[in-house]
């Protein structure tokens, strides 16, 4: 989780960022492995990307009420023509530890280096900063600070969304 300059979309609280960190932190000093919620291929078949996820176990869900209002999740298509957009995202749970997001372009796209993006909001006037978080993520365990009456801060559970990257479609 990162600010972001773009129209400010990130949490809206800090305490969650630290809570998250703190959740981090933890697993690490304790030996254990954090894998960050992330993709790890992407997929065309005609007009159809399928994004293959890694990262902590839980069912992909969106977030309606804690970050904004995004446009396909934060989820972004380019290549070098800008010969397709996206026009859905859909979320494939076939378990908990088996997950999917399916990409629908409104073209079979033509153009060289297929790229999709996952950038929260997508910035063209600084290419160093291409977006927020995006609005996908899994539930973690139960919120500390929440529990203690954070609420305007916090989510009810440590929410563990997709990481913010650009992925080269094959």
């Amino acid at each position: 989780h990162e600010h972001a300059v773009d129209n400010g979309i990130h949490m809206t609280g800090k305490l969650m960022t630290g809570e998250l960190f703190a959740y981090v932190y933890d697993k690490v000093r304790n030996g254990e492995i954090w894998i960050p919620l992330h993709i790890t291929s992407a997929t065309l078949d005609g007009a159809v990307i399928t994004l293959e996820i890694d990262g902590p176990a839980g069912f992909l869900t969106w977030d309606t009420d804690w970050m904004p209002d995004l446009e396909n999740g934060g989820i972004f298509y380019g290549d070098d023509s800008d010969s397709a957009a996206v026009s859905s995202v859909a979320l494939v749970n076939a378990s908990a530890s088996s997950r999917t997001i399916e990409v629908t372009l409104d073209a079979v796209p033509s153009g060289a280096n297929p790229t999709i993006y996952v950038a929260g909001h997508n910035n063209t006037t600084d290419e160093t900063r291409p977006g927020g978080m995006a609005s996908i993520y899994i539930p973690g365990p139960r919120s500390f600070w929440h529990a203690a009456g954070y609420t305007e801060f916090t989510t009810r559970e440590l929410r563990f969304y997709i990481c913010r990257q650009q992925v080269a479609v094959s």
